[in-house]
This record gives structure tokens, sequence and C-alpha cells, in this order.
């Protein structure tokens, strides 16, 4: 049940799982982000990739909560975090989730 989760933004993050490249309030912002630190993009063979099918191919987008936002910012996308009934969040708030 989610009572206290509210998405306040957007996450990109490589299909892989890997990492969260990219954060904003937009989907737009948290692409553009993921464009100037990521990009630019390759398929398997080495050939260019154009970014929009970098996005629909490579990346996953999930709204967020300022919390996760705010640590992927303090802390890099390489963390631990977790999915609520569509709305990723910390750790920390999941649990906190699950008790309320």
């Amino acid at each position: 049940m989610t009572a206290n989760l509210i998405a306040t933004g957007y996450i990109i993050q490589d299909k892989q799982g890997t990492a969260i490249f990219g954060t904003g309030a937009t989907v737009d912002e948290a692409w553009a982000q993921v464009v100037t630190e990521a990009g630019p993009f390759f398929d398997a063979y080495g050939n260019a990739k154009a970014d929009e099918a970098a996005f629909t191919e490579d990346f996953k987008t999930f709204p967020a909560t300022a919390a996760l936002i705010a640590k992927v910012e303090a802390e890099g996308g390489a963390i631990a975090w977790a999915l609520v009934d569509g709305i990723c969040c910390t750790c920390d708030e999941a649990e906190a989730d699950d008790e309320a």
C-alpha cells in the first residue's frame, strides 16, 4: 500500500539496471542530463545511435520521489532503490511505506 509516496520528478536508468543516469522534474529534463553526461550512444557494432533510439531501446524512465532524486544527485546513480506501486523511492522510504 502506497500511503506516503509522491512522485515529484523522474529518473532514467539503463535497461540492464546498472545505474540511474539522469534525474529531472520532467522526463525531458532527465533525458537531457543523460544525453549530456552519457552520450553519444552506440549500438553493439560501434555504430552511432540516435538519441531517440537510445532513449527507447537502452533506457527505462520511472516517476520518482524527491528523496530518491536528491540521493542520486548527492551520491551518484549507482545506488540501491525501490519501486513501490510504480513510484521509485529510496529504500528507507519503501520500508517506511511498508510500515504505514
